[in-house]
């Protein structure tokens, strides 16, 4: 029978030489994350993480504060911007048969909310006229002509330049069953029709 005090280092030796592979595997097994959090960081042996990710968190509430204070100012900019003249629709049309190279035009003037005006200029041989009519949330209380409600919707499509529906140079038909008047000593009327 062995003797107790031997059987008793052999005990002991072999919990201390597994207590010493435990402690070298955590050894590693520490510097393997010491070396991660390194490469995570960026920063060199002893860096201090704690304080790098303060630092982090103060600038990143620092930006939240200031995209908010942006976000209130577009917010700001937008609806002050809202009652400014920015879109536009533009039409070039014949208004008589016995003119040419689409003369006349209808011009609408639309703020953000769709009110403005549309401009009219009916040109002639021997005179030209124009006409302005009010809009209000898109609604005009004069009735608008055919070309007059193109370039309107033009102006709430985004599209700033149409042509005339016939084609450049080419003759409308007349509007609201307008007809030119021979031309004669006086001077021949543009219709009071497109007046509204």
């Amino acid at each position: 029978m062995p003797d107790p005090g031997t059987l008793q280092l052999a005990i002991a030796g072999t919990v201390l030489l597994v207590l010493l592979a435990g402690l070298i595997g955590t050894r590693l097994f520490l510097a393997k994350v010491a070396a991660q959090v390194r490469a995570i960081t960026g920063g060199p042996p002893g860096h201090d993480l704690e304080r790098e990710l303060r630092q982090h968190t103060v600038a990143v509430k620092g930006l939240l504060r200031r995209i908010e204070d942006l976000e209130r100012r577009i917010a700001n900019t937008e609806e002050g911007h809202a009652g400014a003249l920015q879109r536009l629709g533009f039409i070039r049309f014949n208004a008589f048969a016995d003119t040419g190279s689409d003369q006349s035009f209808s011009l609408a003037l639309l703020d953000g909310r769709g009110s403005g005006f549309v401009l009219t200029s009916l040109y002639g041989r021997s005179e030209s006229r124009v006409y302005a009519k009010p809009l209000l949330d898109g609604k005009c209380p004069y009735k608008l002509s055919d070309e007059e409600q193109q370039a309107l919707r033009g102006a709430g499509d985004g599209k700033a330049w149409l042509s005339a529906p016939t084609g450049h140079g080419a003759s409308l038909p007349e509007p609201r069953g307008r007809k030119p008047r021979a031309r004669t000593g006086r001077r021949a009327a543009a219709g009071d029709d497109a007046g509204g």
